[in-house]
């Protein structure tokens, strides 16, 4: 999918890479945390257009692997005294999306599981059903868009602002 405009993401499952989903959890959490430390490549305006997509989506997936990717990054960046907070906000992040799975011995056993590692390998997997991927990593990209899946590389749509 080349150039896509937000209309694209419309009617449509979306699957959110593990840095997406951080930079919607922690900017919309603290945006003063854009721009910083995992989020560094990332802008205000970035989490807005984020967050255009998100709300036009027909319904977001995930994977457990993303969650907890997301969720010890997001503790990361955190003071410890705000984690109850972060984490309230996650809970109510984690109910709004389908938690799909596949056992990791199953995707491990994948020969794509060696190049990507086990997260984005259950990405791929997951995917094949007709998802959307989103994702500002730019060899999954390149992987997906190859093997027939969409994808939109975030980064691309940055440059379309």
């Amino acid at each position: 999918m080349a150039n896509p405009g937000l209309s694209e993401f419309r009617g449509r499952d979306l699957l959110i890479d593990t840095n997406l989903l951080l930079l919607a959890l922690v900017g919309n959490f603290d945006r003063r945390l854009v721009g910083r430390d995992r989020l560094d490549a990332f802008t205000i305006q970035d989490l807005h257009q984020l967050n255009s997509i998100i709300e036009g989506a027909k319904g977001l997936v995930t994977t457990p692997g993303i969650l907890t990717e997301t969720s010890n990054l997001a503790a990361q960046m955190i003071d410890t005294r705000r984690l109850p907070e972060l984490f309230y906000l996650l809970r109510i992040t984690i109910k709004a999306f389908e938690e799909r799975h596949e056992k990791s011995a199953i995707v491990s056993d994948q020969p794509i599981f060696l190049r990507f590692g086990l997260t984005d390998a259950a990405i791929i997997h997951i995917a094949k059903d007709g998802l959307l991927v989103l994702t500002g990593d730019r060899a999954l990209a390149g992987y997906l868009a190859k093997n027939g899946i969409d994808v939109v590389n975030f980064n691309h749509l940055r440059a379309l602002l």
